[in-house]
């Protein structure tokens, strides 16, 4: 497990990103603190498992989330993108996301499968950086 508790700077334009080569359900990222994308008008690719607790921010370019929550989790932080940003898109896999987060600017669901896979209720927030 790779636990972010400060600020995770993923700019990465690698179509690689971060991804695992053993078994995913060994490795995942928890994000308790500040992941943001601020350079590049690139995609930047998270394929693990991904929990997010406080907030995803995305300054330019797109993020990709591509395997879904971390098993029994719900996202509970807000995922924020700037009108300059492509902005975030759901990808592959299961993601539960919390009733009382924030949203903002251009976030989707990038795949049929993802289209039926997120679950939750979404709050959309004009601005949401708290």
């Amino acid at each position: 497990m790779v636990r972010n508790d400060g600020t995770l700077i993923a700019n990465s334009e690698s179509p690689v990103g971060l991804r695992a080569t053993a078994p995913r359900a060994r490795f995942v990222l928890e994000n308790d603190g500040l992941l943001e994308r601020t350079v590049g008008r690139g995609t930047t690719w998270i394929g693990v498992p991904f929990s997010n607790g406080k907030m995803v921010k995305v300054h330019v370019g797109e993020l990709v989330l591509d395997d879904g929550s971390i098993p029994g989790q719900i996202a509970s932080g807000d995922f924020c993108a700037d009108a300059s940003a492509r902005g975030i898109a759901f990808h592959h896999g299961h993601f539960r996301l919390g009733s009382e987060i924030q949203v903002s600017g251009q976030i989707w669901q990038e795949s049929p499968l993802a289209a039926n896979d997120i679950q939750g209720t979404r709050a959309s927030a004009p601005n949401c950086y708290r």
